[in-house]
């Protein structure tokens, strides 16, 4: 996908995009961004639940309201917890209430995870948003070859963050 991209929340909660390799900001007017939490049972052996789940609140808390979050639990197969919810207050709770109801079990699938990703932003993202793919995960399981090349063909940035023992860390795949 490129350079070092990073992705945060600016100083009022909008979204930030900055390319490294450019040092070129984009700065949408809105952003509609899915955000993917570990169900598998390696999450709750590598002490990994509850960072998971204070992670996941953490980045409602900084969303403006010109971004839209959809909640995806994945494990062996991916499920959706809520449509694309638009971050004002209200949608900030039920938000919080649906990561909230993300839930331990089974084997790890990441193709199957980053494909309902995709998948959900091809079919109901806003077409002049920015798109977005927050992976939060304990980093145990592995991307195919195929899924590499349907997120570069998406061209959606996907930000990969790991959580657990050692693995507290934030890159851009």
């Amino acid at each position: 996908m490129g350079g070092a991209l990073t992705f945060g929340a600016g100083a009022a909660g909008q979204a930030i995009f900055m390319d490294g390799g450019t040092n070129e900001i984009v700065h949408p007017e809105s952003v509609d961004v899915v955000l993917l939490l570990d169900e598998s049972s390696s999450m709750e052996l590598s002490q990994a639940d509850d960072p998971r789940r204070e992670t996941a609140l953490a980045c409602v808390e900084t969303l403006d309201e010109d971004i839209r979050l959809k909640v995806i639990g994945f494990a062996g197969i991916a499920r959706s917890y809520s449509d694309f919810l638009v971050a004002d207050e209200e949608g900030k709770q039920q938000m919080k209430q649906r990561i909230q109801e993300v839930d331990l079990t089974g084997s790890t699938n990441y193709d199957a995870a980053l494909s309902v990703a995709v998948e959900s932003l091809n079919a109901d993202a806003r077409s002049e948003s920015g798109k977005a793919i927050v992976f939060i995960t304990d980093d145990v399981g592995e991307i195919s070859v195929e899924t590499e090349e349907m997120l570069k063909e998406a061209g959606y940035h996907l930000f990969h963050v790991r959580i657990g023992e050692q693995r507290n860390a934030t890159e851009e795949l």
